[in-house]
């Protein structure tokens, strides 16, 4: 869930020369929203607060919606219904918001150099990302929904993710973002992060490099913030999301009804894998 923010880093942030990230020779660029999709592998997030209703707008504008209580009261009952024995969700769903990934679009070859970036805000409350995830227990290589490039020969356990940002609201009124790296399996995560601190207002680029080896590097408005290495498991085909979220420990305030995050554009180098996407 982020990180203590790191002074260091803060300074060096606000102190450097910031830019827009020169990414002349990109492979591909998103600008419309609707080429990736919606994220629909389940609408019920069951750690969080949101319930995903839909994809951004095609122009990428992202929105996180309190619900009314009649709201909330019709999507916990539709899910009861839909999965009758299914877990209890750790909290009621609040809020409706909007996501999109490239699951059967595209994946991200993570064991050749590449890189990613990405311009958008940086809103104040919500916790938004754009973020590479895959991660298996030996249990889902059974589950009729994985594409065949999910379905290696060995069923194995393993988590993988890179959150090229997070935000988090803080409660000095200003803004943490952070910048992190998860390992491991789903039920023994590993963390590498760091966080800087400030007042974020209007457009950033962030963006993430990597070697290829484990090396990752993350930068915002083209200054380098952090460098580690993350574990990478072998053969796998992670993909790209954008999400917007709420945390029960981080909820947006009562009187706000509507928050909104702009994505302006998603640049990637040549390393998109697209074979294996179709059942």
């Amino acid at each position: 869930m982020g990180s203590i923010s790191n002074f260091f880093s803060t300074i060096c942030y606000n102190l450097s020369k910031k830019s827009e990230p020169i990414f002349n020779d990109y492979y591909k660029i998103i600008t419309n929203f609707t080429e990736l999709t919606p994220k629909s592998t389940s609408p019920y997030d069951m750690s969080n607060y949101q319930y995903y209703t839909s994809g951004p707008t095609p122009n990428g504008l992202f929105t996180c919606q309190r619900m009314t209580q009649t709201e909330m009261n019709v999507v916990y009952n539709k899910y009861k219904t839909e999965y009758p024995n299914g877990p209890e969700p750790k909290v009621k769903w609040k809020y409706k918001s909007t996501a999109c990934n490239s699951y059967d679009k595209f994946r991200i070859d993570i064991y050749k150099p590449g890189r990613i970036v990405v311009k958008s805000t940086l809103p104040k409350y919500g916790c938004v990302s754009p973020w590479i995830y895959m991660s298996m227990n030996k249990g889902d290589f059974t589950n009729p929904y994985l594409l065949p490039i999910d379905k290696p020969t060995e069923p194995r356990e393993y988590y993988f993710e890179i959150d090229m940002y997070e935000t988090f609201f803080e409660h000095d009124n200003r803004q943490r973002i952070a910048l992190s790296g998860h390992y491991g399996t789903q039920q023994n995560r590993e963390m590498k992060t760091l966080s800087i601190k400030g007042d974020f207002d209007m457009y950033h680029f962030s963006e993430v490099k990597w070697d290829g080896k484990g090396n990752w590097t993350w930068l915002l408005d083209s200054v380098v913030l952090y460098k580690t290495f993350i574990p990478q498991p072998k053969n796998i085909a992670p993909f790209f999301k954008l999400t917007f979220i709420v945390f029960p420990f981080d909820d947006i305030p009562s009187e706000i009804n509507k928050v909104e995050w702009k994505v302006d554009y998603v640049k990637f180098s040549n390393n998109l894998i697209t074979t294996g996407l179709s059942l």
